[in-house]
């Protein structure tokens, strides 16, 4: 039972960092500008999800021996290097030939073959139709082979299946997050109870925070820094603060007190949190750290900070 579980939630969160796929984050982005919907996100990891689950159903009934051939890594591979490739030389045409001052169209393959109702539509299916055709990629495609298998071999095709819609799961709540509905902190929020190895989990919540820079946030992000909390969270939290990108004088005195923090990974983050936020107190606060820092890797990388801070306030 424990095996299922763990494998649930390995999945989950295999499914949440796939949310933040680079392409991912592009393709609903555009949607939630052209189409002003909130719920693209949802849609187009719905769409994307249906894909991964059929496929790891079939695989459970019908492949388990199978293994994919050699050459599929990479066609997959220079598949999506060429649309990506394709789509940036597309739009870095569209920015050299706009006129100074007039806002650069969206380029792309909606906005270049369909209509122009449709590529403004905020039709579910349409939405979910491109998330679907995002999952024919050799990634996609080997996250849902490798946990089918896995599942199949434990619990059968059902189990399988629901692996599917778990990965779904973690998907979508990133996709809502990036399409920033209302509601999308609140469903953040809400699974930060769940326990995970090294606490991915919470990690790629802190990151969906990030996402919807929302400040309610901060105080969530203050408590995660507490010594109570493990190690990888307080150290994405402190990282996460920085992020965020909202300085106040709670936010700027608990980061100057992770300066001395026991964990050199939460000092480390503290530092380049400060310089990100240009907290008034930064450079005074990492070199007064640095007299006393007694690893040396985390000196280097504190030392690397001041510039910055240096250079914020010359231009502040």
């Amino acid at each position: 039972m424990m095996d299922i579980l763990g494998l649930a939630a390995l999945v989950f969160v295999l499914g949440l960092k796939h949310g933040l796929d680079p392409d991912h984050l592009v393709a609903i982005d555009g949607f939630t500008r052209s189409s002003r919907s909130r719920w693209c996100g949802l849609f187009f990891s719905l769409g994307h999800g249906v894909v991964v689950t059929l496929v790891a159903v079939a695989v459970a009934l019908v492949a388990t021996e199978w293994q994919a051939p050699r050459w599929l890594e990479h066609t997959g591979a220079w598949i999506s290097i060429g649309v990506l490739l394709a789509l940036g030389i597309a739009n870095l045409l569209a920015v050299l030939r706009a006129a100074p001052g007039v806002p650069v169209p969206l380029v792309g393959l909606r906005g270049r073959w369909l209509s122009e109702r449709l590529a403004g539509a905020s039709h579910p299916a349409v939405i979910a139709a491109v998330g679907a055709a995002f999952a024919l990629s050799f990634d996609t495609i080997s996250h849902a082979l490798v946990f089918s298998m896995t599942g199949a071999s434990l619990a059968g095709w059902f189990f399988a299946a629901v692996l599917g819609v778990v990965f779904t799961a973690g998907m979508a709540l990133l996709g809502i997050a990036r399409s920033k509905r209302e509601e999308a902190f609140d469903l953040l929020r809400a699974e930060l109870v769940r326990e995970s190895h090294r606490d991915i989990l919470r990690q790629h919540i802190f990151d969906g925070f990030v996402i919807l820079k929302d400040p309610r946030a901060v105080p969530i992000l203050l408590d995660y820094t507490r010594p109570e909390h493990r190690n990888e969270a307080r150290e994405a939290a402190t990282k996460a603060l920085g992020k965020l990108g909202i300085l106040d004088e709670k936010v700027e005195s608990r980061l100057i007190e992770l300066l001395r923090d026991p964990w050199f990974r939460v000092r480390s983050a503290a530092a380049r949190s400060l310089a990100k936020l240009k907290a008034p107190r930064a450079e005074g606060a990492i070199r007064e750290a640095l007299q006393g820092e007694p690893r040396r890797e985390v000196g280097r990388r504190g030392s690397k900070q001041i510039p910055a801070v240096e250079g914020a306030a010359e231009w502040g």
